[in-house]
């Protein structure tokens, strides 16, 4: 059922097991390990569905005791959604995760321990693309282009239609001066109509416009890829785009490149990526600072203390934003009898 309404997601399709799965997570008897990933999925379409409250609930319900693809969407969605996954067993659970600690580590910008984790992470599941979708990417942001064009090509042969492969191949392909592959990667893409990677393409055909001294048309092209990204919502990715412009119009000396890093600095600010703050480093020169999120989250439980019995006692269930540890106050004692 879980996989089932995942894919109707990807799909972009109502699922017709979402509601017998919401009645089954409100009265199933079954062991909640074998209900983690029905509850992680949907937690998940709640979320989308901006169903925030029970979506917090049936996340807190998958991390009962959580499978790794549980722990690993907490990482993301439970930020999301503002909840504080700094309970024992969760962060027990996370240490046998690698997508889970490459996802820690990714957070807080520790790009040696992220590729550590997601190399470990391609090593236990060499079939997946989502490993090497990381790494090639990484290695991208990190200007080794002849590795990223090493790792995408290794994982188009486990999978040599993933979208984001394809995009990281024409781009590492551009990147190491083979302009040329790159064309004929767009055009082979192109002809079996995946529009999901038109913006990309863009960019990555700006960058081809770069090399040969086309400035203008460089320009033009950057400049659609980051309109298409902003007209669909994602202005992250619009101002990751702007990002690579700039950088990579600052190392080839194009006109106007001193203007492109103050706005690239600021469009970064307003939608503020890893990725974004990574690019921003290599333009200054200057090591990536990852800000700590102060902001206060709802915790999975709190813990309940007796004085009268001086017992702990843990009360499962969302709480309020930053609610403090609830202390139960002592019962009066009884009326002594003569």
């Amino acid at each position: 059922m879980a996989s089932e309404i995942a894919l109707a997601q990807v799909a972009e399709r109502n699922s017709a097991l979402l509601n017998p799965a919401r009645r089954m997570l409100r009265t199933s008897k079954r062991p909640l390990r074998q209900l983690a990933e029905l509850a992680g999925a949907v937690a998940n379409r709640e979320m989308l569905e901006g169903s925030f409250k029970e979506a917090r609930s049936l996340l807190r319900l998958a991390l009962e005791q959580p499978t790794d693809n549980v722990v690993a969407q907490a990482m993301i969605d439970g930020r999301l959604i503002g909840l504080k996954l700094d309970e024992p067993a969760i962060l027990h659970a996370v240490t046998q995760s690698s997508e889970a600690q490459l996802l820690q580590s990714w957070m807080t910008g520790d790009e040696a321990s992220s590729e550590a984790h997601a190399l470990r992470w391609h090593a236990e599941e060499p079939f997946s693309s989502r490993p090497l979708q990381f790494l090639t990417t990484l290695y991208s942001l990190q200007g080794d282009y002849t590795k990223a064009l090493e790792w995408v090509e290794r994982g188009l042969v486990a999978d040599p239609f993933d979208p984001g492969l394809i995009s990281n191949l024409s781009f590492t392909q551009a990147a190491v001066g083979s302009e040329l592959a790159a064309e004929a990667t767009m055009k082979r893409a192109r002809s079996i109509g995946n529009l999901e990677l038109e913006p990309f393409f863009k960019a990555t055909e700006g960058l081809i416009a770069l090399h040969r001294a086309q400035f203008d048309l460089a320009r033009t092209l950057y400049r659609e890829a980051e309109d298409i990204f902003t007209k669909t919502g994602r202005e992250s990715l619009a101002a990751l785009c702007v990002a690579h412009y700039a950088k990579f119009a600052s190392e080839i000396g194009a006109p106007g490149a001193d203007a492109l890093r103050q706005e690239a600095q600021d469009k970064v600010n307003k939608a503020p990526t890893i990725d974004g703050r990574i690019m921003l480093s290599r333009l200054a020169n200057q090591p990536v600072q990852i800000p700590v999120e102060e902001e206060e989250q709802r915790r999975l439980s709190q813990w309940v203390f007796d004085p009268t019995s001086n017992t702990l006692t843990k009360k499962l269930g969302v709480t309020a934003k930053g609610a403090p540890a609830i202390v139960v106050q002592p019962s009066k004692p009884p009326a002594s009898r003569k």
